[in-house]
C-alpha cells in the first residue's frame, strides 16, 4: 500500500507531574471544570503518548479519559482498585490533609498512567511499581519496538530517601537488563539534582535530553524544569542561568538520540491541581520531547 505522502511519523512523548491529580472531592463543579481544562492543555500539547506521574484518585483518571476521546487509557487494574480501597478506606478529605505532614502516611494513593493515541499500535503495558511503568510500543516511522519507561523516584529534598530512590533505579536497570530493549526512552519526575550524583548510572549508559552539557546537538529549545530554591531565591519555573536544579528528565538510549528533533518545557499550565498544598514548588511543568 502506497503511504500517504503527508502521513505524520513524529512521535511526541510528554511527561507531566500533574501534582496530586485528583486528590479533592470529585462531585464539586470546580473539579469539572478543571478537567475540562486539564484535558483541553493536553490537546493543545498534541503528544502521542502522555506520561502522567502524580495521579492520585481512579476517578479523576476516568473522568480526564472520558474528555480525551483521542487517547486510552494505560494503568494496571490492580493499581487502580489498590487507589479506589485506599479512598475507601481513608477518605479523600484526610488523604488530603496528609499532604506535607511528614507524621503521617499518605499510602499508595499516588500512580503513574499512560495516556496514549489510539493511532499508536501499542504492545503490552508492565507495572514494574506504581510509579515506575513500562509502555512497549511499534515506533511510526521505522515499525521498531521500543520501550518508553514512565518514572517517578522518591526525592530526597524533604528528607533521607536515598535508599528508596536506589531501589527504584535498581528495578529500572533490571527490567531493561532483563528484556534488552534496544530503543529506550526514560521519562518522568526523577526528583534529582544533576551535582548530588544521584543520576550518574543513568548518565552513565543513556543521554540526558534536557541537560545543558547535551546542549551541543542543535536543540536550541532545550529549557529544564527547575525546583526549590538555595540562598532563599524565591522559586521560579525556568531559570537556566540560576543554580537552581530541573528534576523532571528524559533519558534515551544512544540509538534513539539522533532522531530526536525537538525538546522542551511548557510553562503555560504548571499543574496547580489542589490549591498551594505544595507550597511554590515550580517542577510540575509538562516537558516534551519529539522523536521522528
Amino acid at each position: 500500500m502506497t503511504e500517504h505522502v503527508f502521513r505524520d511519523d513524529t512521535t511526541r512523548i510528554c511527561s507531566w507531574n500533574i501534582r496530586f491529580f485528583g486528590l479533592r472531592d470529585n462531585d464539586l463543579v470546580s473539579s469539572t471544570v478543571y478537567y475540562e481544562y486539564v484535558a483541553n492543555y493536553i490537546k493543545q500539547l498534541q503528544p502521542d503518548i502522555l506520561c502522567l506521574q502524580e495521579v492520585s484518585s481512579y476517578k479523576s483518571i476516568r473522568h480526564l479519559q472520558d474528555r480525551l476521546s483521542d487517547y486510552n487509557l494505560y494503568v494496571s487494574d490492580d493499581v487502580m482498585e489498590k487507589n479506589k480501597q485506599l479512598i475507601d478506606d481513608v477518605g479523600i478529605h484526610e488523604l488530603i490533609s496528609r499532604v506535607g505532614d511528614r507524621a503521617k502516611k499518605m499510602g499508595r494513593v499516588q500512580f503513574n498512567v499512560f495516556l496514549v493515541k489510539k493511532s499508536v499500535a501499542v504492545v503490552q503495558i508492565h507495572t514494574i511499581h506504581p510509579k515506575l511503568i513500562r509502555l512497549d510500543y511499534i515506533d511510526k516511522r521505522t515499525r521498531q519496538p521500543f520501550v518508553l519507561y514512565n518514572c517517578h523516584f522518591p526525592s530526597n529534598f524533604s528528607g533521607d530517601n536515598s535508599e528508596g530512590r536506589e531501589k527504584a533505579i535498581a528495578k529500572l536497570l533490571h527490567d531493561i537488563k532483563v528484556h534488552k530493549p534496544k530503543n529506550i526512552i526514560i521519562a518522568g519526575d526523577l526528583n534529582a539534582e544533576k551535582h548530588t550524583g544521584d543520576l550518574e548510572t543513568l548518565d552513565a549508559r543513556f543521554v540526558d535530553m534536557l541537560s545543558s552539557s547535551s546542549n551541543d546537538g542543535g536543540y536550541d529549545t532545550m529549557n529544564p524544569v527547575y525546583t526549590h530554591y538555595r540562598g532563599g531565591k524565591k522559586n521560579r519555573a525556568v531559570d537556566a542561568y540560576d543554580n537552581y536544579s530541573h528534576i523532571d528528565y528524559f533519558f534515551v538510549s544512544p540509538r534513539v538520540v539522533n532522531r530526536v528533533s525537538d525538546v522542551y518545557v511548557d510553562t503555560t499550565f504548571c499543574g496547580e491541581n489542589v490549591g498551594t498544598l505544595m507550597n511554590d514548588l515550580s517542577d510540575h511543568c509538562a516537558i516534551i520531547m519529539d522523536v521522528v
